[in-house]
């Protein structure tokens, strides 16, 4: 049976392998889940990772499979992320369930929302407080894999402008600095004691911490 769109209007690099890889698809997915990945593949700007990519990801899947063949939209956003950075495009294969979260928030006509720093810092609250004394760094690195996603879903699908895109990536990480401080401050608090120091009329008074960052350094002080 030939496959529903010419792959060869695709500028894949290895055709040979495109065409082995989509006869496997063909196997594993709806034949309009396959027609609308040939579409999509052909305006990625790197269709022969995104496929490979794909292919790998729905055999061992099957969840995934289900999600593409009922969701065209879904199947969209993935090929857009794995299309435009192979770096986010791991992150997406090695969290499967970024993909439903994105399907929930469409569901309330918000696909790829904003999110305003306020909003983002009570989640990163709510996500550390859920994991007990689990160290920061450890529970906040899927929020943020899940907000890079969902940056540059923004970004490549033109639903922000360049401002907008810039100004969410540097809310994100005043948000992680700031709360990876508050995490640090609140244990050192409880093991040694709040940090205090004399004012100019030598009475004690806590000490805060701040953050120093110059390009990839930061510095706590």
């Amino acid at each position: 049976m030939p496959l529903p769109t010419d792959p060869n209007s695709i500028a894949f690099s290895d055709s040979a392998t495109a065409q082995v890889r989509l006869g496997s698809l063909r196997d594993l997915v709806a034949e309009g889940t396959l027609s609308s990945l040939l579409a999509l593949l052909g305006d990625s700007p790197d269709p022969d990772w995104t496929l490979n990519q794909l292919e790998r990801w729905l055999a061992k899947s099957p969840q995934i499979v289900s999600l593409f063949d009922h969701h065209a939209q879904l199947l969209h956003y993935a090929v857009a992320i794995l299309g435009h950075s192979r770096y986010l495009g791991e992150t997406l294969l090695q969290n499967p369930d970024l993909l439903p979260g994105f399907l929930r928030k469409t569901a309330y006509n918000e696909a790829v929302p904003a999110m305003s720093s306020t909003k983002l810092g009570a989640l990163s609250r709510t996500v550390v407080g859920s994991h007990g004394r689990t160290g920061y760094c450890v529970v906040a690195r899927p929020l943020q894999a899940a907000e890079y996603v969902r940056i540059l879903l923004r970004d490549v699908l033109h639903r922000a402008t360049l401002a907008d895109i810039t100004g969410e990536i540097s809310s994100l990480s005043d948000v992680l600095i700031e709360e990876a401080l508050r995490d640090a401050t609140s244990k050192l608090d409880n093991k040694y004691g709040r940090a205090q120091h004399l004012d100019e009329g030598h009475r004690a008074v806590a000490t805060p911490f701040a953050v120093l960052a110059l390009g990839n350094s930061a510095v706590a002080s």
